[in-house]
């Protein structure tokens, strides 16, 4: 057990559009192949000073279900999201969507997504929120929290 860090276990409300793509994702179940929804994505929670922060992989099921699972978690805010957010598929729409939840919703956190998010998407986000809120987050990038 590592303090101030906890894993989200399993998302399994997904209310808000997730991040899987029913054609690309693929599991064996009782001998036939069916899509996969990865209910087995998972992330991380840093209980940091400033708040929470979610370390995503590919976040599967969804930056806003992951972020909705968090709050019921935890009564803190949610002060960053870190990683992949698998949106490199979404709809402009469904992107200015997101962005207006996590305005609305959780303050915007801070953005720093990357991989599987996408360079539209990025560019996109980044239009919405300035450069303060969703910050390039490449190969290498260090970030530090301080902890309670």
């Amino acid at each position: 057990m590592i303090p101030h860090l906890t894993t989200t276990g399993e998302i399994l409300d997904r209310s808000e559009k997730d991040g899987t793509e029913p054609r690309r994702a693929w599991h064996k179940s009782h001998g036939k192949w069916e899509s996969d929804p990865i209910v087995d994505d998972l992330s991380l929670v840093l209980e940091a000073q400033d708040g929470l922060v979610i370390i995503g992989g590919c976040c599967h099921a969804g930056i806003l279900n992951t972020c909705a699972h968090v709050s019921k978690m935890f009564d803190e805010r949610i002060h960053a999201f870190i990683g992949g957010s698998h949106m490199l598929h979404f709809t402009r729409d469904e992107v200015s969507h997101v962005a207006d939840v996590l305005e609305q919703t959780y303050g915007p956190p801070q953005l720093y997504l990357n991989h599987c998010t996408g360079k539209k998407t990025m560019a996109q986000v980044r239009e919405q929120f300035g450069s303060e809120i969703a910050h390039d987050c490449r190969v290498g990038t260090e970030l530090t929290y301080e902890i309670n």
